[in-house]
């Protein structure tokens, strides 16, 4: 079954934080993650929400998720999205796309979009998206 990527609501933040974890075992940096799982829900549906999120659900599990929020760039004068997290699982890689298609077509149209994409090798390939 392919994935479903949907906007993310508060009852997916408990998977959502699970995966961020998962990214940071893949970047061997879990000693740098302190994000609580109230920090995160406070960022995406708090009073003032810093963040946006999509995610990606298969039979019912979220399998992963798109973290970005809105810039402005005063030398352009325009709006731009900033990318800053993309987590799939390994099992469900093929639809890393379409999330990062989703995100990107979200609220920008002719807005800047720019990303720079850092792969780790064919196998456990992970793609996290920057904004250059």
């Amino acid at each position: 079954m392919a994935a479903t990527i949907r906007a993310a609501t508060a009852a997916d933040v408990g998977a959502m934080h699970a995966l961020m974890y998962e990214l940071a075992e893949f970047e061997k940096l879990t000693h740098l993650f302190t994000g609580t799982a109230d920090g995160l829900a406070d960022a995406l549906f708090g009073t003032r929400p810093a963040a946006e999120a999509l995610v990606a659900e298969d039979a019912g599990r979220i399998v992963g998720y798109a973290l970005f929020f809105h810039n402005y760039s005063t030398f352009l004068s325009r709006r731009g999205l900033y990318l800053e997290d993309l987590y799939v699982q390994p099992s469900q890689r093929v639809c890393e796309r379409r999330v990062v298609d989703d995100a990107a077509a979200r609220d920008v149209g002719e807005r800047r979009r720019g990303f720079h994409q850092r792969e780790f090798g064919c196998a456990d390939r992970v793609m996290v998206l920057r904004r250059i």
